[in-house]
């Protein structure tokens, strides 16, 4: 696998990750309930991302390091801090939400924390794609 190809894995596998995680959360908030879907299947996906990632890191650390350069680390960063400020806006917007009976405490928890996983790897994606499309003009 080259660059190109690690690059790549690492996008499928967070997006995929990244889109398990909002769909709970927005499921979580429809279905009126803290287990839309089988409730280990977030968590599972993140880790079987991480082990993915690391699997190819070990196949070719020459590759990962380049795979990782300052490009991945600005748009990481940036998810990150992004991805920050939607976890902190999170929290007043389901207080309201909480108050007005539309969700209770056990909903919001998982929305929350689901959100704020998604979130951080669905910018990451988005960032990565977005700096990589500008780079190849």
């Amino acid at each position: 696998m080259g660059v190109d190809g690690f690059e790549w894995m690492r996008r499928i596998v967070l997006g995929v990750t990244g889109a398990i995680c909002l769909a709970y959360a927005g499921g979580v908030i429809m279905a009126g309930g803290p287990r839309p879907f089988a409730p280990w299947l977030p968590g599972s996906a993140g880790v079987l991302s991480g082990l993915a990632i690391y699997l190819a890191w070990r196949a070719d650390k020459r590759v990962a390091r380049m795979a990782s350069d300052e490009g991945y680390a600005m748009d990481w960063g940036r998810a990150q801090r992004h991805a920050y400020w939607v976890a902190l806006g999170l929290y007043p917007v389901f207080g309201l939400l909480l108050g007005g009976g539309i969700v209770d405490f056990e909903q919001a928890f998982a929305a929350i924390g689901t959100l704020t996983g998604g979130a951080v790897l669905t910018l990451f994606v988005i960032y990565d794609l977005m700096g990589r499309s500008h780079g190849a003009e």
